[in-house]
């Protein structure tokens, strides 16, 4: 822990050396016998941020070890006002991840840390509670889409993609209005639902999404309302959000105009193919029975080759002028 950057570090030392602040915030000493923890330096005591017991003035050393206050059985403490839990073997003094229920730390696990102290720090004036948002975020990674889609709607909730108002947040200046309607000021939320360029293809959409009146922020939205939807709907609405800011990109920096109206269709032509490879039931497609190699019929010859093709084909033999056949 207390290992630094060093000079000029790799990339996967540096990652690993910025991870240190958030494997602090859980780390713990699980007391076994108690001879390598130090009562007033190290911090043992289960709290949400690390806690080292403030030393008395009466005791002389800062230097005390946990066993030295444990009973003789080991099972308890001298002083009545300590309890503890302890293990039903003892072992060596270790750390642990409270984090985690076994103790151990995982980038997942970390990941958790990090996203709720985010949304504690973070006063986005979202009517959502942090039970809603980690439920919305769980169901998001796991639709059966491509994550492309998945990626772009996490961005679009957390705000970081680049419309206007967020790149003039972070010190740009930029002093233009959104590009598809001129009208009023490009955030995240009026790109991609509620600009008023974009409505006819919510009106145009498979499933209901008038919800959106009710809010004006992506998280927001689907946190409350995505219990009421169904896979299907919410990807399509992960598809649909992609498209629209594709859309914007291709007017923006390349002059080209897509009208609202077909971007409905395109939602719908993406949506057929992901569901004709993971909503439907159906897995058992016609696959042969037997792989085993089969001699061609006269005059074709089989070509096996140990590489990929675009297609299949066969190759003909074609007579020479001796009468005989070659390829």
């Amino acid at each position: 822990m207390d290992a630094k950057s060093g000079y000029r570090p790799s990339a996967i030392w540096r990652s690993l050396v910025a991870g240190k602040e958030v494997l602090k915030k859980g780390l713990r000493h699980s007391i076994g016998n108690g001879r390598t923890t130090g009562v007033w330096t190290d911090p043992l005591v289960p709290s949400k941020v690390p806690k080292v017991l403030p030393r008395p003035n009466h005791i002389e050393t800062e230097n005390e070890k946990v066993h030295e206050l444990l009973a003789e059985d080991g099972t308890g403490w001298d002083e009545g006002e300590l309890a503890a839990r302890f293990e039903e073997e003892q072992g060596e003094d270790r750390w642990i991840w409270e984090m985690d229920s076994k103790g151990a730390y995982y980038v997942k696990t970390g990941y958790r840390c990090v996203m709720a102290e985010f949304w504690r720090q973070c006063d986005l004036g979202l009517d959502i509670d942090d039970g809603a948002t980690m439920r919305f975020w769980k169901r998001l990674w796991k639709l059966p889409i491509t994550s492309k889609y998945k990626v772009f709607m996490w961005r679009s909730c957390l705000g970081i993609i680049p419309a206007i108002e967020a790149l003039e947040h972070r010190g740009m200046n930029i002093n233009e209005q959104c590009g598809m309607c001129n009208n009023e000021p490009e955030g995240v939320f009026h790109a991609l639902v509620d600009c008023p360029d974009l409505q006819i293809l919510w009106v145009m959409a498979k499933y209901d999404y008038s919800s959106r009146v009710y809010h004006a922020n992506i998280l927001e939205w689907l946190a409350v309302e995505e219990v009421e939807w169904s896979d299907e709907q919410l990807a399509s609405l992960a598809v649909a959000i992609y498209l629209v800011w594709e859309r914007r990109n291709k007017k923006k920096f390349a002059s080209e105009v897509i009208h609202a109206e077909e971007l409905s269709q395109r939602v719908e032509r993406v949506m057929d193919e992901l569901q004709t490879v993971t909503f439907t039931e159906d897995r058992s497609k016609s696959e042969p029975i037997s792989f085993e190699w089969e001699k061609p019929e006269y005059p074709y010859t089989k070509l096996n080759i140990d590489a990929p093709v675009q297609s299949v084909c066969t190759v003909r033999k074609r007579p020479t002028a001796a009468g005989s056949y070659g390829h």
